[in-house]
């Protein structure tokens, strides 16, 4: 993903954790959930899709046989179906784009193989409401996406090819232009009935700014509640620091190590911002509760979440 792109991702899941955390909230503004369901499943998907890339497609060759025949079976029945519908209505240059036998695909390198399966998955997928009425079970696109995820995955490979990254590329441009148009939904939801839940309005408020190029991103959001009913923990310390410099200075009582220290809000919150990447030790406490050191890591890229339960003495 670009730049711009971990930018709006970030804010995508921070509104998604704010969301989740007000259920009695969301419930009353009408159409809320529904674009709620829809923002968290895109979320997911995009996650999916960073992974793949970030890790290069490098798997084992763990089940490689089962998954490339089902694979090869999978990508035929779909190609033979857009090929189909591409003769039907005299579009000869897609029937021929999707024009595989058993037999190419079976000669074909891993790479090879793979790159055809996008190539089905992507015209299908740009056809699907065409297909669908002529009664092709639209369902087998999806199913042909998750095995060549499967695929890649227990295959080897030093780099992704230019045909799956064209493929990623278009899939994460469709989920942040639907993710852009669920907020916008959701930013009307909330001016229409959200001011009546000050802490829930500005909060949105805060996590909603787009992160723009240069200035503060957030780095870690967490909550605090108590371990036995589940009630936020107001007013807790949060006190961070960085695991190598905590250790220093347990070796050293004279190295001075800086520290972020924050209180949670009255829903248990914690929000901390431009956290370098690294490893990070999150000590809480609170009068009346047993104190708690955590250990997280953050990434610079992805909005590292953290959840703490904190006893009672």
């Amino acid at each position: 993903m670009n730049q711009e792109q971990i930018r709006k991702y970030v804010v995508f899941t921070t509104l998604e954790s704010h969301s989740k955390m007000y259920p009695s909230v969301t419930s009353k503004l009408l159409g809320y959930d529904e674009n709620l369901t829809l923002l968290s499943d895109n979320n997911s998907s995009i996650k999916t899709i960073k992974e793949c890339i970030e890790r290069g497609m490098v798997g084992t060759a763990t089940n490689k046989g089962e998954v490339r025949s089902d694979l090869i079976k999978k990508t035929l029945y779909l190609g033979g179906k857009v090929e189909n519908y591409g003769k039907i209505i005299g579009n000869m240059i897609l029937a021929k784009s999707v024009h595989y036998t058993e037999s190419d695909l079976s000669r074909g390198n891993d790479s090879e193989l793979s790159d055809k399966a996008q190539n089905v998955y992507a015209k299908a997928k740009e056809y699907k409401k065409e297909l669908e009425a002529y009664g092709v079970d639209v369902s087998k696109i999806e199913e042909l996406k998750v095995t060549i995820d499967k695929f890649v995955t227990v295959v080897p490979a030093t780099r992704i090819s230019k045909t799956t990254m064209a493929v990623y590329n278009d899939e994460l441009k469709q989920l942040f232009k639907a993710n852009d148009e669920l907020l916008a939904k959701m930013d009307l939801l909330v001016e229409m009935g959200g001011d009546k839940y000050p802490d829930f309005y500005r909060e949105y408020k805060i996590n909603r700014k787009p992160i723009m190029k240069g200035g503060s991103s957030l780095s870690l959001m967490g909550r605090v509640t108590n371990a036995h009913d589940g009630a936020a923990v107001k007013g807790a310390t949060v006190t961070i620091v960085l695991k190598s410099a905590a250790m220093a200075m347990s070796e050293n009582a004279d190295v001075t190590v800086k520290t972020i220290v924050k209180k949670t809000s009255a829903k248990g919150g914690f929000r901390i911002k431009n956290l370098p990447p690294g490893t990070y030790l999150v000590t809480i406490e609170q009068v009346g509760y047993a104190p708690k050191t955590v250990e997280i890591n953050v990434t610079g890229s992805d909005l590292a979440k953290l959840n703490v339960k904190l006893e009672r003495l």
